[in-house]
């Protein structure tokens, strides 16, 4: 009794997520999954390592890209769609990369202001005045971008879909709200910064174009593919998905959560119990919560307070949010409304050439992108719960605690894992690289896609 304890223990606890059979206790016995795309042969540890990730089963249908110094080395993916691993995963899937979003809001603003229709460090009031009641008058689109407008992911109250669903509703709505905190206050914009960046782009647009129809004209469309046909193979689009073309629709993947059993017996007892947890989990196991993880899922978990009383997570936000995965499917009421900075739908080809393109100084003109790429001082982020350094463009820069990685990197990720990251190795190679997965990693900090940038780098 107590080895078949323990081994349930293990194949629950330890073993990777979307492992199977014998394959959860001995590696070897794996069967190797496949992958599609292309690749330089130099490059292949890199692909073997997320060929590796695939089949061991951390992660279920992942794709990859890397370019350096302008050139791609790596297009990839592999595993499969389903939680059946009967739909294969391809270069071409798409699927929510959710924050990594936040890239391509703050790419809009920069294009906006290179075409002398804002400047961000004018109050966002200025081209929408009615955003500016209830002290919100002096807030710039600046403060917007670096997590400094006092907004977080909470509402006054919570917003209906009637609303979201309505570009008049959800603006009046958005107008109308008093923010958490104070202007200056950095607190990471989690979820509903778009909402304020689309009302903007619609307004000095001379096109009135929603954000998410600004940056794939001026950006995905000049890349080569991602028309909103379904005819391009490089997307990058805000919800609805339904109506947008067959060919949207078949490459979409949803994203899937880590099994009930092991969330149940392996990641939530770690908030309760971590002095437990981290001697019979090892450092680097992608199960394993570290001290950031837990400051930031404990008030999420037991909905405890923090020292001025109050938990975000007592707060209004978005409908239908709190469910795990079946909150973020095709048919489920968050995708059906556009909010770039959390609810974007790509794959890791279209981020990372769109990336690319933009630090190359091909997007923007270079005092624009010099503007935007300006770190901020580093300050303790009151939602993330860690000191940070945000650019203008408000991804972080540097080496942090969520992003240990290299000095000269900028980027963001996205919920559960998907990550895309600009980095200058060396002074001579500029090496751009993005991840997205449909296996939600429960931990906050990248573990998969870091792993993998580390080798990368190295």
């Amino acid at each position: 009794i107590p080895l078949v304890c323990i081994l349930a223990f293990q194949y629950i606890v330890s073993s990777p997520w979307y492992c199977s059979g014998m394959c959860c206790f001995n590696e070897s016995s794996c069967k190797t999954v496949s992958m599609n795309g292309t690749y330089e042969p130099k490059y292949a540890p890199i692909v073997d390592a997320l060929q590796r990730s695939l089949t061991v089963g951390w992660d279920l249908g992942a794709s990859m890209f890397v370019a350096i110094n302008g050139t791609t080395v790596i297009d990839v993916a592999g595993g499969y769609k389903d939680k059946a691993k009967t739909k294969v995963y391809d270069t071409s899937t798409i699927n929510l990369v959710f924050s990594c979003g936040k890239i391509m809001e703050a790419m809009s603003m920069a294009i906006l202001e290179d075409k002398g229709l804002l400047n961000i460090d004018n109050p966002i009031a200025k081209y929408w005045p009615e955003y500016g009641q209830n002290g919100k008058d002096e807030i710039t689109i600046k403060d917007l971008l670096t997590h400094r407008s006092g907004s977080t992911f909470n509402f006054n109250t919570e917003p209906s879909l009637d609303i979201l669903q309505s570009h008049e509703k959800r603006d009046a709505f958005i107008a109308a709200q008093t923010y958490l905190y104070p202007r200056g206050t950095v607190a990471y914009r989690m979820m509903s910064s778009a909402f304020v960046s689309d009302a903007i782009c619609r307004r000095v647009d001379p096109q009135k174009r929603t954000l998410a129809s600004f940056i794939m004209e001026e950006v995905f469309d000049q890349l080569g593919g991602g028309d909103r046909e379904g005819k391009g193979k490089e997307a990058f689009l805000s919800p609805p998905i339904l109506g947008r073309g067959e060919e949207y629709e078949s490459n979409f993947s949803e994203v899937h959560d880590v099994w009930t059993s092991t969330m149940m017996l392996g990641i939530l007892p770690q908030v309760l119990l971590p002095g437990i947890y981290s001697k019979v989990l090892p450092d680097g196991h992608y199960s394993k919560l570290y001290d950031r993880d837990l400051a930031h899922l404990k008030p999420a978990v037991t909905k405890q307070k923090y020292e001025d009383g109050f938990s975000h997570f007592d707060l209004p936000t978005l409908p239908d949010t709190d469910l795990g995965a079946a909150s973020w499917n095709n048919h489920s009421s968050y995708l059906s409304y556009e909010m770039m900075s959390a609810n974007s739908i790509s794959n890791a080809r279209a981020l990372a050439k769109a990336l690319d393109a933009f630090m190359a100084g091909k997007v923007v003109r270079e005092v624009t992108l010099e503007k935007f790429l300006k770190p901020l001082p580093e300050a303790y982020d009151r939602l993330l719960t860690t000191n940070i350094t945000y650019a203008t463009g408000g991804w972080t820069v540097g080496n942090s605690d969520l992003f240990p990685i290299h000095e000269d990197c900028n980027g963001w990720f996205g919920y559960g894992g998907s990550t895309i990251m600009h980095c200058k190795i060396g002074g001579i190679h500029n090496v751009t690289f993005s991840y997205v997965e449909n296996l939600l990693a429960p931990a906050l900090r990248l573990n998969r896609a870091i792993a993998v940038l580390h080798k990368l780098i190295a």
